[in-house]
């Protein structure tokens, strides 16, 4: 089976993706960077997807994201589900 992990420290964001992927995914969560390192010790072989931070600004509050790399960033998860589908 195929294993997600999802690091978000929105646990409503962690529980839609849940929601939408378990039945065709193993899902894992992580509320924290540390978290999901620490994760992807235990599971194995993983890939991260990242998308920049406006002004590099990383873990911190005012930390934001473009809505046009937000969407990169998740059509690379879609075309590689896809991809991973296919090949079943």
């Amino acid at each position: 089976m195929i294993r997600l992990l999802f690091i978000d420290d929105d646990p409503k964001a962690q529980q839609t993706l849940s929601l939408v992927m378990e039945e065709e995914y193993k899902v894992y969560s992580a509320y924290t960077g540390l978290s999901g390192i620490e994760l992807v010790e235990e599971i194995g072989p993983t890939a991260m997807i990242f998308v920049p931070s406006i002004g590099g600004r990383s873990h911190v509050e005012i930390e934001n994201t473009t809505w046009e790399h937000c969407e990169a960033g998740g059509n690379v998860l879609l075309h590689s589900m896809l991809q991973s589908a296919n090949e079943k």
